[in-house]
Parts: structure tokens; C-alpha cells; sequence
């Protein structure tokens, strides 16, 4: 039976109670019980002459690992297995592994699994691992004398290895018939491991000190999952080395102590084993060792560059993604909500032969506070009412209604006792109720009276992304984000049908000028998915314009939007929409598009209003229809307004003028726009300017008063000085205009994303959005508050 050896000492087998066999094919170490011993190559140590506790120094990694394929490999293999009649073929080699550190070696063999240390893949290692297959496979497997970090290590066949590893090779590999290591392999990891010594230098004189090591429990080897810690160290000195002295040494031997580790050298030309201090060795690394290790160091500094920029790359990957799911909730959440309270029981009176209108609309009466402030609605010469016009947070910070409708009830319970005054009184009453800021002293002596039984209108002011607007939902997803969802209740059922026959409209007529612009501009062509807030705006015409057609006010629109579309071409389109729109509008492009918004818009009237219809109010639709379109597309070039302004002029033609009427009311038109738009045509389209909302310009004195009033006029075709608001040629049916918001996120990867509003005042008490915040809130179920939230939400996310 073959013996183990402990380096050059042998020691007997029996008495230790460890035996080797030959493996038979098929055998199965896992039937012992035990996991197999490990076969490797230790590796020194570095350390100081007196004896302290030493640290091991991390073992770098490299990650560059992988089985040796390469013919140079294969062909090593070949030689040796026809040398030794064994076959090497199922032998896996595992260059730049980590494995070895994990038991302090450089080298392991372990079943057919061959791991070298980082940079320790060379002949003379990979002939001494393949000599222990080949011993393996001659000899069989042996059961491991050590145990290191938990795993079961074989010291004792390092010189069999040796004896391979320095015999000749022969030149080539002759196909011979040879033995295979399958009888001697075993499943897992359950060989022995067989540690193979590396160099280590004296750091001063070396004395090597004798021991017991032959006399302790297993003659001084590992036993297994057990260490030789009982090894004592004796006073006696057997050898000096001098400084520089290369030696070979196991870290892992230590005495009792620990503060001796054994070592082995060659003196006398024989090997001696014997202990001496930890500190007193460093490891020792040849020319081509440095060499090999600085090639590593840089070939691990690449690795791990390459391995850092895969890390940030994954990382930045999901920073990214996580932005883009961020991105349309931001904007959801950035979105304004507001309120607005028509207090029309309150009905103000100047008292100064002035009308509201001589100030502007609206008239600013308070200064504004917290709770926002006071201004005028629904003038008409010197009356008005009240409009409570609250701040615009964003939707999460607007407290959703909560107080509004609670401060107006206690204003008209207040009301009630005091229902006459001056607006200072009213505005001193309502204080301690509501901070609207001071009163406009210009404003003082406006008397107030109280209508109990008037209806208060308060509403809904939300921002909705302007791109919606002009969007036809095409899933069930997107119709949760249609802007068709701010209309509900009976009385916004036909509104409603006019918003979406408009924007079905604008979608048809938006592609229709896009077509003709593409067949004149075959080098400038441009998709219908950049058109989306052209179709945006001509939707918000339409929708405007067949309502003040109507007439009746605010309400019947349903929806009222707070930036007409004269203002959204110039603020809303970009430089493409602008100039398709322009060569639409201003060129010859085939088509008179003036027509057909205003016929097809008179269609929907129509079409929506089956019963109520009737030719004259199909006729005044159209007329309102293009009128508007006039004002809010046509540019007028100064050339034409200087023409027209001679025209004027020149013509007086009596009192009633008719000719002399018609060439003013175009003059109007064009000083309208021309005032407000100011420079047009930039790059091709439309500016992106609005310069004023009133116009002044010279009339004859005859045309600027009632035709009751003109009979015995004095002068009557004297120049006077007239002005008027142009905010009409904006396109907006209200006394003021707003511009479009402009929300934007900025993350780490997405910069510069920006999503436009445009703000939609929500009509009509029985709205369900207006539920939110009107009288009847505290009737309102909670499940049914939370619904309308959720459906503001909705309608304010982008699609």
C-alpha cells in the first residue's frame, strides 16, 4: 500500500490511521463521507525579524478567468499523457483564479479542475499540476493530511509531483493507448487539496530551531479538520542562515504558539525542515515574478476599469429608466389647480360718469392676499360683480377646494345683515374671513348691493397639457388623459360634442395643410406627429369660435379656454407648425382655409344643435367663425395698413358712410393685428411675439359715436384720437388673457424636457369637477371626492 509523505519525511500511514487506494472506475468518494482533500501550491508570506502577530497581505483577484483551450496547452497535455500513458484530455485548467489564495497557494488540483493563481499559469506550475493527475490517476487519490479555511488540503505527494515536474519531455506525443483518471475522480470537491510550496527570503540572519514535529499526533502532519497546533518549538538552534538566504516555508504550520512557522531549505544538497520566527521571512519574488506581477497589476487595473465602466453603464442605465418613469408623474404633479368664484349675488355701481370699461377689464379692487384677490367680471358700463380669483398652486398643494366655499359662506351670512355699502365696507367685512389684501383706493366710493337670491358660479381654474387638447384618444389608457373629460353634467352634454367634432375637424384640416406644404416644399417635409400642437390650437378656435357665434356668454362653451388661439400661434406652435400654418393662412396654397373653418365649423353647430338650429344662427356662426380666423391668422403688413388708412381718409361719403364703414372695420381688423402680433414671419412663419392689448389710432369723429347720437354732430369728420382692446384678435372669450405655462424636468440623464398647459376654466355648477370645490361639497360622498381628484389627475397627466 503506498505511503504518504510529509515533504521529504516519511511517515507511517497505519500508525496515523490514513491509507490510500486505488481508485476503481466508478467508485465514489462521496460514499466515504468526506469531501476529497485539495492538491496545491502554497504561497509564503511576508514578515519581520522579531516575532509579531502578522496580517496576510490581500491577495488581488483578477477577474480575467477561463478554461485553457489554446493548442499551446493542449499540447503540453498531450506530450505528458503519452509520456506517462495517462489521459490529460478531461483535465480542465483554470488560469487567474482566485481559488488558490483562499487556501494560501498558488496552484490547486482538485478532481479534473486545475486553478492557477493569478500570473502563476507557467510550464514549470502547470507540469508540476498535471504530475499530480498522472500521480493521481497511477496511485489513486489521497485523502488529504490538512485542513486550511474549511477546506481538506494533501501535503503529502508533493515530491511525486516534483519528480514529474523536473523529468525531461519527450518531443512528441505518439498516439498511445493510456490510462484515464476516471476511476480516480470524484463528485463535488471531495479530493484532496496538495500545497506546493513557493519562495520566501531571510530578512536577517536566519536561525532555524529544532522541534517535536515527529512527535505529536500524527508525526507533525495536518490531521483532518485538524491543525498541529501542539508542535513546540525546542531552545536548541540546528542551523544559521544568513540574510537573503531563499527558503520555502507553510504559513499555515505553525507551533503551539504561533509565533514559529516551519520551513524548508536546501543545504548539504539535501532538504531541512525546521522552525523560526514569523517575522524573520519575506516573500521573495524573482525579476520574472516582478515583471509577471506588473503585467498583472495592469492587467487587473484594466479589468477593473472595464468592470467599473460595465457598473456605471448598468447604473446609468437605470437612473435612465428610472427618470422616464418619473417623467410624465412629475408633470401630472407640477400642474396648477385653482378656484374662481363669480360672487354674482354682489352687484358693484360706479358713481364717477365712468363705465368699467374706461379702466380695462378686469378692474384689480383688492391688492391680494393669501387667499388671493378681488377683480372685476361681467361688466357692462358702470356694473359689475365680484370675481374671487384664488392663487393657482399645484394641484397636490391646493388643499383641493377645501376652504373656499366655506369663507363665502360666512361672507354671505355677514352678507345678510349688511346687504348694502361701499366696496371699502365690503371689503373691511370680509377681512376677518378672507385675505384678498387692501382695497384700490381709486375704488372706495363703489357702492355694493347684496342679491340674496342670485347664484354664486364657482369653479374649476386647472392647467391641461396643451398637447391633449388636439389629441384623439386612440386606447383605453389614453382616453383616461382625454381632454374631453372635462366636460360633464346635462348641461356640458352638447358642448362636449362640439369640442370633439372640433378637434376631429382640426385633426382633418391639419393634415390637409400639412399635405400642401410637403407638395411645395419637397426638401422641407414634415411628419403629422410634429403637428400635434397645431392640431391643439385649431381645436381651441373652433371650439371658441362656434360659441361666441352663439353668443350668451361664458357658460354655454362648457369649457372656457384662457388662451386663445390668435396667442397660442404665436406662443404655442414651434418653427415648423408656425410655417405650415403661415403658407395655410398667408400664401397661395390652393385653399382658403378661412372658408373652410367657417363652414365646417358652422357644420358642427349644426350638426350638434339639430333642433335649436337655424339658418340665421348658422349664418352669424359663420360669419363669427371667419371674422375671428382673420384676427387671429391673417398678418397684415404695414404696406396693406398704410393703404387702407388712405383709403379711410379719402373717403367720407355722408353720415351713413357705408363704404367709408367697410374699408374702417378692415382697417380695425388690421390695426388689431397688427398692434398686437407685432413683427410677423419670422423664419418663414409666424412671430412669436404679442406686443399690447389696446389699440389707439386717428377716426373721424362720426365714426366713433352711436348712430343715435350723430345727428347734429358738430365736426363730425374732425380726426379724433379712439382706442380699443385688441385682446378680441387673441381669440379668448373672456376680459383677459393668460398665457400658456411651460412646465419642465431636469433630471441626472433627461435635461430639458418641457410640456406646455394651457388653463381651462371649468363651467357650469353641475360639473362633477366643480363638485370639488362648489357648495354642495360637504353632500359629496368621500369615495366620490376621491374620484373627481383622481379624475383631475387624469386629465392633467400628458399623453
Amino acid at each position: 500500500m503506498p505511503t504518504h509523505h510529509t515533504n521529504e519525511v516519511q511517515q507511517d500511514t497505519q500508525n496515523n490511521g490514513i491509507t490510500q487506494r486505488k481508485e476503481q472506475a466508478g467508485d465514489k468518494a462521496t460514499k466515504q463521507g468526506q469531501k476529497p482533500a485539495i492538491q496545491a501550491k502554497q504561497i509564503p508570506i511576508q514578515a519581520k525579524q522579531k516575532p509579531v502577530q502578522a496580517k496576510q497581505a490581500p491577495i488581488q483577484r483578477n477577474e480575467s478567468k477561463g478554461v485553457v483551450q489554446r493548442n499551446g496547452g493542449d499540447d503540453l497535455k498531450e506530450r505528458m499523457s503519452s509520456q506517462y500513458k495517462v489521459d490529460l484530455s478531461g483535465y480542465k485548467e483554470h488560469p487567474n483564479s482566485s481559488f488558490p489564495a483562499s487556501v494560501g497557494a498558488e496552484a490547486t488540483i482538485q478532481g479534473n479542475n486545475i486553478h492557477y493563481g493569478p500570473g502563476k499559469f507557467t510550464e514549470q506550475n502547470r507540469k508540476h499540476e498535471l504530475g499530480h493527475a498522472i500521480d493521481n490517476t497511477l496511485n489513486g487519490t489521497p485523502k488529504g493530511d490538512k485542513v486550511i479555511n474549511g477546506k481538506n488540503i494533501d501535503t503529502t505527494r508533493e515530491a511525486a509531483a516534483d519528480k514529474i515536474m523536473n523529468a525531461p519531455l519527450q518531443a512528441k506525443a505518439d498516439p498511445v493507448q493510456m490510462k484515464t483518471a476516471s476511476g480516480s475522480f470524484s463528485s463535488g470537491t471531495d479530493q484532496p487539496l496538495q500545497l506546493k510550496y513557493e519562495m520566501g527570503k531571510a530578512v536577517d540572519t536566519l536561525y532555524v530551531h529544532k522541534s517535536n514535529y515527529k512527535d505529536v499526533q500524527g508525526g507533525g502532519m495536518y490531521i483532518i479538520s485538524k491543525r498541529p497546533t501542539q508542535v513546540t518549538v525546542k531552545d536548541g538552534i540546528k542551523d544559521t542562515l544568513e540574510a537573503g538566504t531563499i527558503v520555502e516555508y507553510d504559513k499555515n504550520y505553525t507551533d503551539e504558539s504561533g509565533l514559529y512557522i516551519r520551513v524548508k531549505y536546501r543545504k548539504d544538497d539535501s532538504i531541512k525542515i525546521g522552525f523560526v520566527e514569523a517575522g524573520s521571512i519575506e516573500r521573495y519574488f524573482t525579476k520574472k515574478e516582478k515583471r509577471q506581477l506588473l503585467k498583472e497589476k495592469k492587467q487587473e487595473e484594466k479589468q477593473r476599469k472595464k468592470r467599473l465602466q460595465k457598473e456605471k453603464k448598468i447604473r446609468t442605465q437605470k437612473e435612465i429608466q428610472q427618470e422616464k418613469d418619473e417623467l410624465i408623474p412629475h408633470f401630472r404633479d407640477e400642474s396648477n389647480l385653482g378656484v374662481e368664484v363669480e360672487m354674482r349675488n354682489i352687484i358693484l355701481t360706479r358713481n364717477d360718469n365712468k363705465d368699467w370699461d374706461d379702466d380695462g377689464e378686469p378692474v384689480e379692487l383688492t391688492s391680494g392676499g393669501k387667499d388671493g384677490s378681488w377683480v372685476t367680471d361681467q361688466q357692462a358700463g358702470n356694473q359689475a360683480v365680484i370675481e374671487w380669483n384664488t392663487d393657482h398652486p399645484k394641484f397636490k398643494d391646493s388643499n383641493q377646494g377645501v376652504s373656499f366655499q366655506e369663507k363665502l359662506n360666512k361672507l354671505n351670512q355677514v352678507l345678510e345683515s349688511n346687504g348694502t355699502g361701499t366696496l371699502d365696507q365690503l371689503v373691511k367685512l370680509a377681512k376677518p374671513i378672507m385675505d384678498i389684501g387692501d382695497i384700490n383706493q381709486k375704488y372706495k366710493a363703489v357702492t355694493f348691493e347684496n342679491f340674496a337670491n342670485y347664484v354664486t358660479q364657482t369653479q374649476v381654474n386647472m392647467e391641461v397639457p396643451f398637447t391633449n387638447i388636439g389629441k384623439i384618444p386612440t386606447n383605453k389608457e389614453q382616453e383616461k388623459h382625454d381632454s374631453a373629460n372635462m366636460f360633464s353634467g346635462s348641461k356640458s352634454k352638447k358642448p362636449k360634442e362640439v369640442f370633439i367634432k372640433s378637434r376631429e375637424l382640426a385633426n382633418a384640416l391639419s393634415k390637409q395643410m400639412l399635405e400642401l406644404w410637403n407638395k411645395k416644399n419637397p426638401l422641407d417635409t414634415y411628419k403629422i406627429s410634429q403637428m400635434w400642437n397645431l392640431n391643439s390650437t385649431l381645436t381651441v378656435f373652433l371650439h371658441t369660435a362656434i360659441f361666441n357665434g352663439l353668443g350668451g356668454g361664458k357658460d354655454p362653451q362648457g369649457v372656457l379656454f384662457k388662451t386663445g388661439a390668435g396667442d397660442l400661434v404665436r406662443t404655442g406652435l414651434d418653427s415648423k407648425q408656425k410655417k405650415v400654418l403661415w403658407h395655410a393662412m398667408n400664401e397661395n396654397s390652393g385653399v382658403d382655409f378661412y372658408e373652410e373653418l367657417a363652414y365646417k365649423g358652422s357644420d358642427i353647430y349644426k350638426l350638434v344643435y339639430q333642433k335649436g338650429s337655424s339658418s340665421t344662427q348658422e349664418e352669424d356662426i359663420y360669419t363669427s367663425i371667419k371674422r375671428e380666423a382673420i384676427l387671429a391668422f391673417k398678418a397684415v403688413s404695414q404696406q396693406e395698413l398704410n393703404d387702407l388708412y388712405l383709403a379711410y381718409k379719402n373717403e367720407r361719403g355722408g353720415k351713413k358712410g357705408k363704404k367709408r364703414r367697410k374699408i374702417l372695420e378692415e382697417l380695425e381688423r388690421g390695426f388689431l393685428s397688427n398692434t398686437r402680433w407685432g413683427d410677423e414671419k419670422q423664419q418663414g412663419g409666424y412671430g412669436d411675439q404679442i406686443d399690447s392689448d389696446y389699440v389707439e389710432f386717428d377716426k373721424y369723429k362720426i365714426d366713433t359715436v352711436a348712430p343715435k347720437d350723430r345727428k347734429g354732430l358738430s365736426n363730425p369728420f374732425s380726426m379724433v384720437k379712439d382706442g380699443e382692446s385688441n385682446l378680441e384678435a387673441s381669440g379668448v372669450s373672456t376680459g383677459k388673457d393668460f398665457g400658456l405655462t411651460h412646465h419642465s424636468y431636469n433630471g441626472k440623464h433627461i435635461k430639458g424636457v418641457e410640456i406646455a398647459y394651457i388653463l381651462a376654466e371649468i363651467r357650469r355648477n353641475d360639473n362633477d369637477l366643480n363638485k370639488l370645490v362648489g357648495k354642495h361639497r360637504p353632500k359629496v360622498k368621500p369615495e366620490k371626492l376621491k374620484e373627481i381628484q383622481e379624475k383631475i389627475k387624469d386629465i392633467q397627466t400628458p399623453f
